[in-house]
């Protein structure tokens, strides 16, 4: 008997176990289907139209969500799962990776198999609002620390509102260009690095001189 058949076979014989959650221990994943630990769960109404977001603690349980062939054993190259991904794929900061992520997802829609949801999932990603919907809800609000710590001020002034928001939407892009997955804590990094030289300037015009 080959290993691979052993394994099926000790797969088929846990069957009862697919999808359970038991205490201290990561569910088996049904076939088509992988584990993660999710970073930021978003809300959607039957419409696709956003409801709420929230930071998911690294303490709560992985989540169970599909893959394709392609997606599961992915590397450095574009492999959308269809379903739950990384922001590059889901939020339009990598133009080439959203449009497979759309591409796989209508796909499914357009299946024998699809369901309901998948529609309203793929309006709110093709809609291109999560960004924004994320700092609303309060979830890159590390940008608003980095930009008090950048210029030395306690309070944000009402003129620098727009420039956190700036921020924020640049470092999940950032995040999103490096693979990295969606992520609700952690500092930006202290460098003016890849900001544009109209935001740079706003925040210098606000920056306190530090007295040593």
């Amino acid at each position: 008997m080959g290993l691979l058949q052993k394994a099926v076979e000790t797969y088929d014989a846990n069957a009862k176990l697919i999808g359970v959650y038991q205490a201290g221990r990561d569910p088996l994943a049904p076939i088509g289907h992988s584990l993660t630990n999710a970073d930021v769960e978003i809300t959607l109404n039957a419409q696709g139209a956003f409801l709420s977001a929230r930071k998911v603690e690294k303490t709560e349980p992985k989540i169970l969500f599909p893959v394709t062939e392609d997606s599961s054993g992915r590397t450095s190259g574009l492999a959308p799962h269809p379903l739950c991904d990384q922001l590059k794929y889901i939020a339009c900061t990598n133009e080439k990776a959203h449009t497979l992520y759309l591409q796989t997802l209508r796909a499914w829609m357009e299946s024998p198999h699809s369901h309901p949801f998948l529609l309203a999932v793929f309006s709110y990603a093709e809609d291109g609002s999560i960004l924004n919907d994320l700092a609303g809800a309060g979830l890159l609000e590390d940008a608003e620390q980095y930009a008090l710590g950048y210029t030395g001020r306690s309070v944000l002034p009402a003129a620098l509102e727009g420039a956190v928001l700036e921020l924020a939407i640049l470092r999940y892009r950032r995040r999103g260009m490096e693979g990295e997955t969606v992520h609700g804590e952690g500092g930006l990094q202290t460098t003016m690095e890849g900001l544009s030289s109209a935001l740079e300037k706003l925040l210098n015009r606000y920056r306190r001189a530090k007295v040593v």
